[in-house]
């Protein structure tokens, strides 16, 4: 509510040119994906430039196969010119096979493998369609990115030292090993679960309140809000440059636990929340990515709804972003949307500031209107 309530008071200048990407053809959550070699503007062929990536469906049929690779290497640019919808001739460079273009469903279909190239538009449209929002925004991480999720990893192992530390000492002053056993189960969940909380009301926030010119959190703002526009540039993000921010944010209160709770239930309680809030994009990422490019673990977990599923998050990506909050486990999903409880947030935060949400207002979705024909 106060990460609401000071973004609310933030005034809602209009985006900024610098930081915005308005693509000739807009997309949405249910568009193509991006390839990597698009984002860099590698020429595939001679004569030919790389675009999107198309989901696409192969059938091994080895004349076709020739006849298109002949038809490529001589640069029959036409290609290029088929209509939107319909189905795209080119060469899978490095299978052999002749393939027809087919778009992806939903957002999870992330870009597949970088042999695959689709042939289409021009360079620049490539490279400027896989390119973050953000001005300066890059998805490799970077050195210190790298050295302080590291130092997060290390405070959490130190932090279930300590939790081990403090049960063995409960343990010796003759506490129950089920009484234990429970309290652990108990904290664990506990902790799971106010994460998840916690990430849907700040992912609430940064929906629907601010700009990327607001303090401090601005181009997290950015990122977020962007992010319904072009949601498949996450799954290409490094893990530490995908994780640094909310690292760097719940360090200090994990730290502070670790020093001052006695307690291991409400340390162990602590380190799950702040390990679930601080990796919360990378379970972010999961849910955005193909279940053939994720471990079997993940996928496991995902089915098993331990963590947000795919399908769970899908619902989030719908006209007007107003639902499915929650990217940790998503448990907390149903309870707060069926409680009403963001709408009450948002009626709150209007009558005290003025200020309605995006979701209300329906700003920043005119790449979804202009797609639909107005």
């Amino acid at each position: 509510m106060v990460v609401c309530l000071f973004l609310s008071f933030v005034v809602h200048p209009k985006r900024v040119e610098g930081n915005t990407w308005q693509p000739k053809r807009p997309v949405s959550c249910r568009d193509f994906v991006g390839n990597a070699a698009a984002a860099e503007g590698q020429p595939l062929v001679s004569g030919f430039k790389v675009g999107r990536l198309h989901s696409q469906r192969a059938s091994p049929r080895p004349l076709a196969s020739l006849a298109a690779f002949g038809l490529t290497a001589l640069g029959l640019r036409r290609l290029q010119g088929t209509t939107e919808g319909k189905s795209r001739l080119f060469w899978q460079a490095g299978c052999g096979r002749f393939c027809r273009s087919q778009a992806p469903r939903g957002i999870s279909q992330r870009a597949i493998l970088p042999r695959r190239r689709m042939i289409e538009s021009s360079e620049e449209e490539g490279a400027a369609y896989f390119k973050p929002l953000v001005e300066g925004d890059l998805l490799r991480a970077s050195p210190p990115q790298r050295v302080l999720v590291a130092a997060m990893l290390a405070l959490l192992a130190a932090g279930l030292i300590r939790v081990g530390s403090l049960l063995s000492a409960a343990a010796a002053a003759g506490g129950g090993a089920v009484e234990m056993s429970v309290a652990c189960a108990l904290a664990l969940l506990l902790g799971a679960e106010f994460a998840d909380f916690g990430t849907g009301v700040y992912h609430f926030s940064v929906d629907n309140y601010g700009s990327a010119s607001t303090p401090v959190v601005g181009s997290q703002i950015e990122a977020f809000q962007g992010h319904h526009e072009k949601p498949w540039t996450i799954t290409y993000r490094d893990f530490c440059n995908n994780c640094f921010p909310t690292c760097l944010a719940t360090m200090p209160f994990l730290a502070a636990f670790e020093l001052l709770a006695s307690s291991p239930y409400l340390l162990l309680w602590a380190v799950t929340a702040c390990a679930g809030i601080a990796f919360c994009q990378e379970l972010h990422k999961w849910s955005h990515t193909l279940r053939s490019q994720c471990h079997p673990v993940i996928n496991w977990l995902q089915d098993r709804r331990m963590l947000v599923a795919r399908k769970v998050h899908l619902q989030h990506h719908k006209r007007p972003f107003e639902t499915n909050y929650c990217i940790v486990t998503g448990h907390m999903n149903p309870i707060l949307d069926k409680s009403g409880f963001f709408r009450v947030l948002a009626a709150f935060i209007a009558q005290l500031t003025g200020v309605r949400p995006r979701c209300e207002t329906g700003s920043r979705f005119e790449y979804l209107v202009e797609r639909r024909g107005g």
